[in-house]
């Protein structure tokens, strides 16, 4: 029998509730836990969405990264933006931006990685010269991908209002060079 867990975004559909066993899993710990480390903000939020195969690993929001495991990660099999109904690999309920991450990996191919940071401080100081994409209060995740999709013909790095800012890149040291380089050279603390 498969679990269905409905929210107003979408509903999930948990084909197992295995642990992943992704490759990149140890990969994306570590960035977590270096970009953590890097901004030390309260309240912050890293989700991080990896292209694996025809699959998505991503993490779940969580408050201590240090404690971050496998468990914390789940992998999205598959996602119909019209019926809302994403199928996954693992034990927890994704977010909000699962269905977002799964839409920009699966319609742009050079993007391996998607990145979303979320702290109140970051949203008014970071990249000032950054596009940035309006959202509206419970706009449909398929209309807030488009928008999203059309600003990162010309760049790989959003801020989103309200919900944080998107980094893209092609492998995981990329974002990571671009965290360090905005971080490090704009004196952002």
């Amino acid at each position: 029998m498969v679990d269905i867990n409905v929210n107003k975004y979408f509903k999930t559909f948990f084909l197992s509730h295995e642990t992943s066993s992704c490759p990149f899993i140890p990969q994306v710990v570590s960035f977590v836990k270096k970009t953590e480390s890097l901004l030390e903000h309260e309240n912050l939020e890293i989700i991080v969405s990896s292209r694996y195969g025809k699959r998505v690993l991503t993490n779940l929001k969580f408050n201590n990264f240090k404690l971050i495991t496998p468990d914390d990660f789940i992998e999205m099999v598959d996602y119909n933006p019209i019926t809302r109904i994403l199928m996954v690999i693992g034990d927890q309920t994704p977010g909000y931006d699962a269905p977002l991450h799964w839409m920009i990996l699966h319609a742009k191919k050079e993007i391996s990685i998607v990145v979303k940071i979320k702290t109140d401080e970051i949203n008014e100081k970071f990249l000032r010269d950054t596009p940035m994409v309006e959202t509206k209060n419970n706009e449909d995740i398929l209309e807030l991908t488009k928008k999203i999709l059309f600003k990162l013909r010309n760049t790989s790095n959003l801020l989103i209002k309200n919900m944080g800012i998107l980094l893209t890149g092609k492998t995981i040291n990329e974002v990571e060079k671009t965290i360090m380089d905005y971080f490090l050279n704009k004196n952002i603390t």
